[in-house]
């Protein structure tokens, strides 16, 4: 994928002749939801138990061995599997890496800045992002079901209590089931802005819900057009002090972190950060979902 970074600290450079001899054959080679604990890595549950806390096999996701494109001719990098683990403290990533498998990336709950999932073509990452830490995980996209339950799990651990929503802002109505698949729960109150097409960039849907703040984004990957490259990130709330634009990009400063948040304009940007930093409506929130057009440079 042409937007995730190139290689990880567990990352492993190897010829391209010796990768299929690392993949593991039969169904563990799809990312799963692991049923019994003979389908958990020896030692995973163990070491994710003493960082992260208690957690059953509910919170669990295990993510197989991946081979991609390496940075040199006839090589390629090899991820080794890896189980994410939801506890009672936070969250963490088990790896199955040299010198010794271990968690080699745990967040608290309230540290958690950000939560993105990326797609382009059949390949996934999923991004957890903290203060100077970052959890990254690749996979097929036969794995989208049991990942996008496990993301909503980890979002509704992260968000905090409902908050009431800005105003809305001041642009044509748009279809409310635009924003159903992005709620963490479908009673969810929010207020959308988008989706918005631009030529050559595709949708954009920023929403507020009254736990998250979410931004979704969708354009041709180019060098090669036919394939679509999406990102969706979901920011809580609860962890959000400000929103400023910069260029194409909208900056959540958040507890620890800034996230930031490519899109389509300048003007789409500025106009994201206007309205994300005016006051809240009066009231509490309420099961509602609600949907307007793209924010716009006034």
């Amino acid at each position: 994928m042409g937007s995730e970074p190139f290689t990880r600290d567990w990352d492993m450079v190897v010829r391209s002749d010796l990768a299929p001899h690392l993949l593991p054959p039969g169904p563990l080679r799809c990312m799963q939801r692991p049923v019994d604990v003979a389908m958990v890595p020896d030692g995973a549950r163990q070491a994710l138990a003493r960082d992260v806390g208690r957690h059953g096999l509910e919170d669990m996701l295990v993510v197989p061995a991946l081979v991609r494109p390496g940075p040199r001719w006839r090589h390629c990098l090899y991820s080794p599997p890896c189980v994410l683990g939801i506890g009672e403290r936070g969250l963490g990533l088990w790896v199955q890496a040299p010198p010794v498998p271990d968690v080699r990336v745990m967040l608290p709950f309230g540290a958690v800045a950000a939560v993105e999932r990326r797609a382009e073509g059949t390949r996934r990452q999923l991004i957890v992002a903290g203060p100077g830490t970052r959890l990254s995980v690749l996979y097929e996209a036969s794995g989208d079901s049991p990942a996008d339950t496990w993301i909503r799990r980890l979002r509704r651990r992260c968000a905090g209590p409902p908050e009431p929503l800005p105003a809305r802002p001041r642009t044509r109505h748009g279809p409310p089931r635009a924003l159903r698949p992005f709620l963490i729960d479908g009673g969810d109150d929010a207020v959308t802005a988008g989706p918005r097409a631009l030529p050559w960039r595709g949708p954009c849907l920023l929403a507020v819900t009254s736990r998250e703040i979410v931004v979704s984004w969708s354009r041709p990957a180019w060098p090669r057009p036919w394939r679509t490259r999406t990102r969706t990130v979901y920011v809580p709330r609860s962890s959000v002090a400000g929103a400023t634009a910069s260029s194409r990009a909208l900056l959540l400063c958040t507890t620890g972190a800034s996230v930031p948040v490519r899109l389509p304009s300048r003007a789409v940007a500025a106009a994201a950060a206007r309205w994300l930093g005016q006051p809240r409506s009066d009231g509490p929130a309420r099961g509602r979902s609600g949907a307007a057009g793209s924010p716009r440079a006034q």
